[in-house]
């Protein structure tokens, strides 16, 4: 729960760049500017180098123009309606609010939902195992055996993506993440765990992990994209075991490669 309050503080702490806007060509070409300025030529805008420090600008024909949309989706400028009054709309809080939807398959044979607001993403994945058991003894003095064990495995994470070089319709990203393995272990019928042997697997099992990657993301048009991730995944379990006689900590880390393929949809 520290861990889970500690992202979110830092997620709300961590400033967000609203200053960038993606224009639409009439040949279905998308640019990432950072401004534009309405002139009598067209309109001039400035769009994002390799330099952190540098940028390059142009003027665009009106006629070559079919929209200009915000990071959120909005149209802040059309070609048809060049006075869009800004909608109304319904706010959330920062965390339950999201512009952005993906959906990806890795190495691990897993799907991940994941939504992003600005520059925050998060989502949680979720595993069920169950098993169950059964037993009918021919001596009918003794008591058949039926039981059943189930767990369930919650897996919320959050981080933080920042866009690092854009050209053309590819977007190159830097993502980090952080996630919990919480599991819950239930069972039923004759089986029956003691509170230290439950305690004992729910502890084995409960997990923080990190994610560091690189995403090279195609955007085929404003509002669908097929983005690539490349990365390292760390995971790391701290087990405590008490006795009589002695404690004992255990200390595990693991860290591997691995890489995704997903479909993002903005609104």
């Amino acid at each position: 729960m520290k861990c889970v309050l500690l992202l979110l503080m830092f997620s709300i702490c961590i400033s967000q760049n609203n200053a960038e806007y993606i224009l639409a060509t009439n040949d279905g070409e998308f640019l990432q500017i950072t401004s534009y300025s309405k002139e009598e030529d067209g309109m001039l805008v400035w769009q994002k180098t390799s330099s952190i420090v540098s940028a390059k600008h142009k003027v665009i024909p009106y006629s070559q123009i079919k929209n200009i949309k915000d990071r959120n989706g909005n149209v802040v400028w059309d070609k048809d309606n060049q006075n869009i009054k800004e909608r109304e709309k319904i706010t959330f809080p920062n965390i339950f609010s999201w512009d952005t939807f993906i959906i990806g398959y890795g190495n691990n044979r897993l799907q991940s939902a994941t939504f992003q607001n600005n520059n925050i993403i998060y989502g949680m994945d979720f595993l069920h195992l169950s098993l169950s058991t059964n037993t009918n003894y021919a001596d009918t003095n003794t008591d058949d055996f039926e039981g059943k064990m189930t767990l369930n495995v919650f897996m919320p994470r959050l981080g933080y993506i920042k866009k690092a070089i854009s050209s053309n319709k590819v977007n190159v990203y830097n993502q980090i993440e952080s996630y919990l393995i919480l599991p819950q272990v239930l069972t039923s019928g004759d089986i029956d765990l003691d509170a230290e042997t439950h305690d004992e697997i729910e502890d084995a099992i409960d997990l923080l992990g990190f994610k560091a990657s690189h995403v090279v993301e195609y955007m085929f048009t404003d509002q669908f994209s097929l983005s690539a991730d490349v990365g390292i995944n760390w995971i790391i379990n701290n087990l405590n075991t008490n006795s009589s006689d002695a404690n004992t900590e255990v200390r595990a880390m693991l860290g591997m490669t691995y890489s995704k393929i997903s479909l993002k949809f903005t609104l």
